[in-house]
Formats: C-alpha cells, sequence, structure tokens
C-alpha cells in the first residue's frame, strides 16, 4: 500500500484495541513496527542516481517482496522475531505488542497488490497475493509509475478506506484520548519528550500525522479532479455530490476536504456548482503523480 495508507494502519490498530490492552499497547511500538517493514526494504527499489549511473535492485519486486531478496521483512515471522528481540533486550511488554500488531498489518495489508508478501514465510516462499492493484515498481519507471499504478487503481480506494477508519475513530485524536490511552503505555517516552515540549506541543506532535491526513485527502481530490478535466464526464465527475460514488467519501467529510481545498487556494467553483483546480491545484496533483 501507499505510505499513508500505511500510517493510517498506526492510528486505526490503536483506536481499536481489545478491552483488555487499552491503555497497554505502546503508540510508538505501532509505529515502528508499521514502518520498518520498507525501512529496511524500500530504498533499493527504487535505488538512486549517481552521475547518471543507477545503484538499485535489478528485480525491484523480487527484491521488495521475493526470496531470495527482502521479502521476509514482509512477514509474520520476521515480526514476531523482532518483536521478541525488543522484549528480550527491554522486557517492555506495551512496545513488543504494538510493534508486532504494527508489523503485522503492514504485512497482512500488502497482500492487496499483485505480488503479495511471504506470510507463512519460512515454511513456505510463496507469495500470498490478493491482486487488488499492480504492483509497478520497475527499474525505469520508479516511485512514478509505482505511484501512477496505484492511485489510478483500487490502492486509491485502500487509502479512503483506511482514511475513513480513523476519521470515525476521532476520538484517537483527542487530548483525553492521548491523556488516557496514549500515554500511560508510553510513559518514559512521553516524558522525555516533556523535558523539552510542554503538553500542547506533546499533543502537537501526536496529532500532526492526522493534519497530513487531510493533506493527503485535498491530494486525492486534486487527482480526482485532474483526471476528468476536459473528459465527457466532467460535467458529472467534478461534482460533490458524485464523490461519495467515485472516492466513496461520506458527504461532510466530502465538503469539509473541499473547504480546506478551498481554502488553500487550490479549487474553485463554476457558476454550475461544479468543482475547478486552479493553477496551484493542478501543480499538486502533477507533483503528486509525477507528471
Amino acid at each position: 500500500m501507499s505510505w499513508a495508507a500505511h500510517q493510517f494502519e498506526i492510528y486505526a490498530v490503536h483506536a481499536h484495541l481489545p478491552k483488555k490492552m487499552v491503555g497497554k499497547v505502546s503508540f510508538w511500538g505501532i509505529f515502528l513496527g508499521d514502518f520498518m517493514p520498507d525501512f529496511l526494504s524500500k530504498f533499493w527499489v527504487y535505488g538512486i542516481t549517481i552521475n547518471g549511473r543507477h545503484y538499485g535492485a535489478d528485480e525491484p519486486h523480487q527484491w521488495h517482496r521475493g526470496w531470495p531478496g527482502m521479502g521476509f521483512t514482509h512477514t509474520l515471522f520476521s515480526g514476531i522475531v523482532i518483536a521478541l528481540l525488543f522484549w528480550l533486550w527491554k522486557r517492555n511488554r506495551a512496545f513488543a505488542i504494538g510493534f508486532l500488531l504494527g508489523y503485522a498489518a503492514h504485512a497482512l495489508t500488502d497482500v492487496n497488490d499483485s505480488v503479495g508478501t511471504m506470510l507463512i514465510f519460512p515454511f513456505s516462499t510463496l507469495n500470498w497475493t490478493l491482486e487488488t492493484w499492480a504492483y509497478a515498481a520497475t527499474v525505469e519507471g520508479g516511485k512514478y509509475l509505482d505511484a501512477a499504478a496505484y492511485y489510478s487503481s483500487l490502492g486509491l480506494v485502500m487509502d479512503v478506506f483506511w482514511l475513513a477508519v480513523v476519521l470515525c475513530s476521532w476520538r484517537v485524536l483527542t487530548r483525553e484520548y492521548w491523556r488516557t490511552q496514549v500515554v500511560p503505555a508510553d510513559a518514559r517516552i512521553w516524558a522525555w519528550f516533556g523535558r523539552f515540549l510542554p503538553e500542547r506541543g506533546l499533543l502537537a506532535l501526536a496529532r500532526r500525522r492526522a493534519r497530513q491526513r487531510w493533506e493527503f485527502a485535498q491530494t486525492m481530490l486534486a487527482i480526482h479532479l485532474m483526471n476528468h478535466e476536459d473528459s465527457p464526464d466532467a460535467a458529472e465527475e467534478n461534482r460533490e455530490s458524485h464523490l461519495h460514488a467515485h472516492l466513496r467519501w461520506e458527504q461532510e467529510f466530502a465538503r469539509r476536504v473541499i473547504r480546506r481545498a478551498e481554502g488553500t487556494g487550490w479549487l474553485s467553483r463554476a457558476d454550475d456548482d461544479a468543482l475547478q483546480l486552479t493553477e496551484r491545484g493542478r501543480a499538486a496533483a502533477r507533483a503528486a503523480v509525477g507528471a
């Protein structure tokens, strides 16, 4: 999935913990666990170019998800092993469980693309996949082709789904939730941050990623509008009422995203109430898809 969708998972997982685990699972553990699989393997997938020479994997999909390769980083087995090592090192049960949950969420949701993950490694190196969208990272196309394939397919729906899950669990972003459910499981970490930031600053740190989700939603809207500009169906596709059908957005959520996009100068409304991208919004959409 996209980076944004994996970040949504962090809040979704923490917001839907079993009652017995509420306040006892580390938010930072979930964050690190969800971040770790791609941190260990993604850099060489896209590679780098120095003085016109490209350095990276010859077969990106094999390196990222296969064996031989770094595909073991996207397995439940690796999550269990690393979580166990964390527990043996620090004896921090809250962090170890959080890490395992975040790691498992990443590995399980990545079965949706056409490459999938080796879910039962090391017992099998078979990649399990639902083939919901294309995995398109190639040496020639790089991250831009990968992003284009993702956002022009059902991958976009997956991002919207996770965003909706987080927004439906809005209490996870409140001060009260942060005080009673987040801080207790990571008391030492938040206490360390507290040496440099007041409570308002700490809460802002926890909320910062939520603000990034709104920015992501605006970007999705801009891409949608750009894709239908000057097309025969633009009059229908680029209306607020149609966003529910195409992006699976609830009406109230769509209105809030549109208001934010209007406030940032990304779009305006035509006389017939159709949504129109401004030059600024069009530039943002092009930058997002690498056009």
